[in-house]
């Protein structure tokens, strides 16, 4: 790349030169060349400075390190310019995955590490979320079992940052039956006990900054009995 800029610039400094012994005609030919020179700078400037550069050993089919522009790096292995095997990737934003990867995407067994600080370790296929592994919140709750797209699928074992477990029974990453968490449009979220994919038995809501909006024995998705006086009181 450096070497076609620098061809174009030296191809256009010659022009220039001859800018000035040339009639107007030539001139206007003479311009319409520059034109072209000059965008093709541009697109090769552009191109220069996002293209990610390897600081490291071999990033087409070996082991090497890749910085991109905004100073994301790739430090593991490649096949034919891709990320492949073992590998870790690395982002100023926080995000991070440290596992395997097959033609340049997440696949098999790994650890990613979002930006919110919430985390998942467990089985990749094709960039996502597939298989047996444990999701984490940034309030240390895991929700470990089987995820299919993405979602939690079938059971579950629920375990808060207090230490309680909950089994529950997940479908679409919805908790249905059995005790879960799940969390609401407006990040408020209800854990306690579920039937049928309603809230029903024992039970608290938080809004979403994690304050008791609820606590008490629910049925039929409904707060039926307020334990609110005792829970408070005592």
């Amino acid at each position: 790349m450096k070497e076609i800029l620098n061809n174009s610039l030296n191809k256009l400094a010659s022009l220039f030169r001859l800018l000035g012994s040339l009639s107007s005609k030539q001139q206007g030919i003479l311009f319409s060349s520059l034109s072209v020179i000059v965008f093709s700078i541009l697109i090769a400037l552009a191109y220069w400075k996002f293209s990610p550069e390897c600081i490291y050993g071999n990033c087409h089919t070996g082991f090497g390190a890749l910085k991109y522009s905004d100073e994301t790096l790739y430090t593991g292995n490649f096949y034919k310019g891709k990320y492949q095997d073992f590998g870790i990737l690395r982002s100023p934003d926080g995000l991070f995955y440290e596992g395997t990867w097959k033609a340049g995407k997440k696949h098999g067994i790994g650890r990613l590490h979002n930006i919110d600080n919430s985390s998942f370790e467990g089985n990749f296929i094709d960039d996502q979320v597939e298989g047996k592994g444990t999701y984490t919140w940034p309030d240390k709750s895991m929700l470990s079992g089987i995820y299919v797209h993405g979602k939690a699928e079938g059971k579950c074992l629920l375990v808060l940052g207090n230490g309680i477990s909950l089994l529950g029974i997940y479908n679409n990453g919805r908790i249905v039956e059995g005790g879960g968490l799940y969390i609401f449009e407006n990040g408020s979220k209800y854990i306690g006990q579920w039937k049928l994919g309603k809230r029903e038995g024992k039970g608290t809501l938080f809004d979403s900054r994690g304050a008791i909006i609820s606590v008490g024995e629910w049925k039929e998705d409904r707060l039926e009995k307020s334990f609110a006086e005792q829970f408070f009181h005592k």
